[in-house]
């Protein structure tokens, strides 16, 4: 179990260095922060401990522990990321699917208005599962879409091996 776990972290925070290291801008003199090097990011998972990683449960913890339910009552239709990010993870997203010889299926987990997935993708079906039914339908990427807490009820009601 640990052995798998350092694998899906290892995987997990591999694929957010490389949409970071693919689109980092490059530092200029009118930077606010020092933003590191694509070389130095590479660098720094290569040497990155990764065989230490053991999470707690106050890891989990949220600021808010109310029930979702409250702040997903009525739709907000805004980014939780800025402009960049947006760019950068439609990029990655794009860059996966377009590895694929045929079109591909998508399971868009936490789903809201937005999938940061081109509407030119080669998708045949993407299945959203968001806590707002109107934000969902306002999604064009979305063939289909349904309203879960997977915070309430982690099981889908999703066929095996569907995606």
């Amino acid at each position: 179990y640990s052995e798998r776990k350092n694998t899906i972290n290892k995987s997990f925070l591999s694929i957010l260095a490389i949409g970071l290291i693919n689109n980092i801008a490059p530092a200029s003199a009118k930077d606010k922060y020092i933003r590191p090097t694509k070389d130095e990011l590479i660098q720094l998972f290569k040497e990155y401990d990764w065989t230490d990683e053991e999470f707690k449960p106050s890891d989990f913890k949220r600021l808010d522990e109310s029930n979702d339910d409250n702040f997903y009552s009525f739709p907000r239709f805004v980014e939780h990321i800025d402009d960049l990010a947006v760019k950068s993870l439609t990029n990655f997203h794009d860059n996966v699917i377009s590895n694929y010889n045929d079109k591909v299926d998508v399971l868009d987990l936490c789903s809201s208005w937005v999938s940061h997935i081109s509407p030119t993708a080669p998708i045949s079906n993407a299945v959203g599962i968001g806590m707002n039914i109107e934000e969902l339908k306002k999604n064009p990427i979305l063939t289909s879409c349904f309203v879960q807490d997977l915070n309430q009820n982690y099981k889908l009601n999703i066929a095996d091996k569907s995606f």
